[in-house]
C-alpha cells in the first residue's frame, strides 16, 4: 500500500530561473508543432514570490480547426522537451 503523496513547497526564488527556461522549453516546443497555439505560464512558479512545489504548469489555447505544422517541416518534434 502506498502512503499519502508528501509535497515540499520552497519559495519561487529557488527555482525561478529554472521554471521560467522551462516555460520557454516547452512554448516554443508546442509553437513549433501548433504554431497558432496561445502558450500561457500559469500556477504558482508563474507568481512573483509564491510558494512552489516546483512543477511548471501551462495553459495551451489552440482555436478549432487550427493548422498543425506541415509534416515534414521538421517542426512538429517534440522530442527532447
Amino acid at each position: 500500500m502506498v502512503g499519502p503523496e508528501r509535497v515540499r513547497f520552497v519559495p519561487l526564488g529557488q527555482v525561478a530561473l529554472h521554471a521560467d527556461m522551462l516555460f520557454r522549453r516547452h512554448r516554443d516546443a508546442i509553437a513549433r508543432v501548433l504554431p497558432l497555439a496561445r502558450v500561457e505560464h500559469v500556477g504558482a512558479t508563474a507568481m512573483p514570490g509564491g510558494l512552489t512545489k516546483g512543477d511548471v504548469d501551462l495553459c495551451v489555447l489552440v482555436e478549432a480547426g487550427a493548422p498543425l505544422a506541415p509534416q515534414g517541416s521538421g517542426r512538429g518534434d517534440m522530442a527532447g522537451v
